[in-house]
């Protein structure tokens, strides 16, 4: 069997004649493709630089970005308790002696953190893989993604540079693994860590232009509770599982896929991760109050079920259905469109659902399984791009503690949740521009406040669904091959009554707490992208 090496160009354009995802207008779109649309590839018959019969194609590509911008976050500027130590000289007697000795005295305040609204970021990815034919159509292959750091919290001292004291920033790590095998006439199964069927084929949502928008690199320069959280399947809450995926030919204009995701974990050959599923030391004195030094997590991958709350939010035996439709008329217009439903269930939670707390009882934060309605549609004519995408049901765009996290479980007594997009694109020779809007409304934070009696856990006062919204606009320039320049503006506004994001905690006890409900933040940044 030969093997060759695929050029740079010949690998981008056998990309974009067999990805699946994201509609992309045309190769120009290349250079800066939604969130890793370079590892999305489908693998289809008959792409250009593809292997031949009897060849493996050998690839080692990747990008590097870099971002230079302003950032407008200033209502996370927060104060913070601080403790002052005063050395004071002090003679006391020792052995009928007057001595000097040095008292430690502390005194409390509050500082205040003030961050500049410009910096330089950047963000390097590596795509090596191979792809194979054989002499009777069977193709074949496997797929590695590696990221640098994963956007490891500042902190480096008086340099923030890679070292030995912080190394965290430069180190590798891997995002996506994967092997996939196929025919033409039987399509392609996948297995590893890899996306679902809904993010491969995701309709209506557009991350064709700048650096992917609310899904890109960009939002990452603002403080962390400052960025509203993509609510679609190609976030990497749920793209970083194992699964099995299956892709089916085309029948006509419709084809349809199938995922099955037995549990969240992923990229580990040790999927037991425990020597055994509870012991002494992972659970505390209850669900609810954990000793200091005592973990309340069990971690376990393939935990089925647990006396751990906490636990019971990760999912379990989720499956993921979708039929596309596609068709280019006679007029010129292409229309495409996504139906799909994610549903699935989770650690089983068997502890007890009442717990002492003090002179009252709170009941724990337990879950419901995910169960997603989405629909996608989105047409291109004469370089206009149009698309929207409306996804609902049971799940929540953060955890039950407050922290934006896409794809969460909907916490037991908590709200549905829904989110769409919608946007427009038009390309105009090596310009792309483009504009989209995202909205999201699902429970986000979510506690049990404490009662005399069982029976008065309830929902904690005050604390009300939470609301996401952002716009994303910008424009695309490719320069050269491999190379192109990127305009990208972002605003977002994210409110939650009853949760503070200044303090990334739920004020409890008050229908109309006053601080850090309602956060805004903007970004605007000139990027360019460098792709092999």
């Amino acid at each position: 069997m030969r093997v060759r090496l695929l050029t740079s160009s010949a690998f981008l354009a056998a990309l974009l004649g067999s990805v699946a995802a994201h509609a992309q207008i045309d190769d120009s779109t290349f250079l800066l493709p939604p969130e890793d649309s370079n590892v999305l590839v489908a693998q289809d018959e008959g792409t250009a630089g593809g292997p031949e019969p009897g060849q493996v194609v050998v690839r080692l590509n990747g990008r590097f970005r870099f971002y230079a911008g302003m950032f407008d976050d200033q209502q996370l500027n927060t104060s913070f308790p601080t403790t002052t130590v005063t050395l004071v000289p002090t003679t006391v007697t020792i052995n009928g002696k007057p001595t000097q000795v040095v008292e430690y005295k502390t005194s409390s305040g509050t500082a205040t953190n003030k961050q500049a609204n410009y910096g330089f970021t950047e963000y390097t990815r590596l795509y090596p893989g191979f792809d194979g034919l054989t002499a009777d159509g069977i193709k074949y292959g496997a797929s590695i993604e590696i990221r640098q750091d994963n956007t490891i919290a500042p902190g480096g001292g008086s340099a923030g540079t890679v070292s030995g004291v912080d190394p965290a920033r430069g180190q590798l790590y891997i995002r996506r693994e994967w092997g996939y095998v196929g025919t033409k006439d039987l399509g392609v199964l996948r297995f590893g860590t890899i996306d679902d069927v809904s993010s491969l084929y995701l309709t209506g949502v557009l991350e064709n232009f700048n650096d992917g928008g609310w899904n890109g690199d960009v939002r990452y320069g603002l403080a962390t509770n400052a960025q509203l959280r993509w609510p679609f399947p190609d976030d990497s809450s749920a793209y970083t599982t194992n699964k099995i995926v299956y892709l089916s030919p085309a029948i006509g204009s419709f084809d349809f896929g199938v995922s099955f995701e037995p549990s969240s974990a992923g990229e580990n050959i040790n999927d037991g991760n425990c020597a055994f599923a509870n012991t002494s030391n992972t659970v505390g004195t209850s669900p609810i109050t954990v000793p200091a030094g005592i973990s309340s997590i069990v971690g376990c991958d393939r935990l089925e079920s647990t006396t751990v709350a906490a636990e019971s939010g990760r999912r379990r035996n989720t499956i993921d259905i979708l039929l596309r439709y596609r068709h280019i008329f006679n007029n010129g217009i292409g229309l495409a469109a996504t139906v799909s439903y994610t549903g699935g269930g989770h650690v089983n939670y068997i502890g007890p659902y009442y717990v002492k707390s003090g002179s009252g009882y709170v009941r724990p934060v337990t879950y419901n399984g995910l169960s997603i309605g989405d629909v996608g549609i989105q047409a291109t004519y004469a370089g206009f791009l149009v698309g929207a995408n409306y996804q609902f049901g049971r799940f929540s765009n953060a955890l039950a503690s407050g922290f934006g996290q896409s794809y969460s479980l909907q916490p037991v007594g908590g709200k549905p949740a829904d989110a769409w997009s919608a946007g427009a694109a038009y390309e105009f020779g090596p310009v792309i521009l483009g504009t989209s809007w995202v909205s999201t409304d699902s429970q986000g934070a979510f506690s049990y406040s404490a009662g005399n009696t069982p029976a008065e856990s309830v929902v904690t006062p005050g604390l009300g669904q939470r609301h996401e919204e952002g716009l994303n606009a910008g424009g695309t320039l490719k320069v050269a091959p491999g190379l192109g320049v990127f305009l990208t503006y972002l605003w977002d506004e994210r409110k939650q009554s009853g949760y503070d994001f200044q303090s990334s905690a739920i004020v409890a006890g008050t229908s109309d707490p006053s601080a850090g409900n309602k956060i805004h933040a903007q970004a605007l940044t000139l990027g360019t992208s460098l792709t092999w």
